[in-house]
């Protein structure tokens, strides 16, 4: 759970901003109202790094990429000023990842894709497979194949790896609520 100090109204407002253009943005899928709640949160607070990674997000969506990019360096640019331990760095890189691959240059679609795998924490796991695909994906267009084949092989096995722990974690559960009369 992400607690936050506030300690002045300005603070307090630029926290109510983030959440009302987060609310905007991921439920109410309103760009422009959340794109309008964040640039009242930069105004009021512009070292506010969760404003300028949703700035990013938002603009990403958009298909707005050169902006995408400046506010995911701009949360980047906050975190590391502040010395926060951020887990939003991984995905952070990753979305400038898929920045320069929408760009075609594959080569600083690849130098992110490897800062955002040497992050990687187990709370990002969730899109490791999809930093994978881009991470080889950029290889391929680079004509790096034989580092294409090791990056398959390593999403390969962490993809075994979770199946097998998802299989595994399903017959536990399964011997565990057997009814009483086959035991």
């Amino acid at each position: 759970m992400l607690v936050c100090k506030i300690k002045n109204v300005a603070d307090f407002e630029s926290e109510k901003n983030y959440r009302t253009a987060c609310d905007c943005f991921y439920y109410s899928e309103d760009t422009a109202l959340a794109l309008s709640q964040v640039e009242k949160i930069l105004k009021l607070a512009p070292e506010h790094d969760r404003a300028w990674f949703l700035r990013g997000e938002i603009f990403l969506l958009e298909n707005n990429i050169e902006e995408a990019i400046q506010s995911f360096e701009k949360f980047e640019e906050h975190v590391r000023k502040d010395g926060k331990k951020n887990t939003n760095r991984a995905r952070n890189f990753a979305n400038i990842a898929v920045c320069f691959e929408m760009l075609d240059d594959h080569q600083n679609a690849l130098l992110y894709c490897d800062k955002a795998l040497e992050l990687i924490s187990d709370e990002d796991w969730d899109f490791l497979p999809s930093l994978y695909r881009l991470q080889i994906s950029a290889l391929i267009k680079l004509k790096k194949y034989s580092k294409a084949k090791k990056a398959l092989r390593e999403l390969n096995s962490f993809l075994f790896s979770e199946d097998v722990h998802y299989l595994k974690t399903h017959l536990d559960n399964s011997i565990k609520l057997k009814p009483i009369s086959q035991a």
